[in-house]
């Protein structure tokens, strides 16, 4: 829950970051389910780990996502 957190935050900080908006499919069916069930397993660490991966470079995110298989 930890990595799928901080990579959904990843996402949605860089697309901010290029102007980019997120597909609505992507944000209905993937960041929001993702996003409900990550709060439920982290509770109140579900902020913390948000705001860490808001942080993360293209090339953190990417090497979390892959670490994280």
């Amino acid at each position: 829950a930890v990595a799928a957190t901080r990579l959904l935050a990843a996402v949605q900080a860089i697309a901010d970051q290029h102007g980019h908006e997120l597909d609505p499919r992507l944000e209905g069916r993937v960041f929001e389910t993702t996003e409900r069930s990550a709060r439920e397993r982290l509770g109140q660490r579900f902020e913390a780990e948000f705001a860490a991966g808001s942080g993360l470079t293209l090339e953190e995110a990417i090497e979390l996502a892959l670490r994280a298989e």
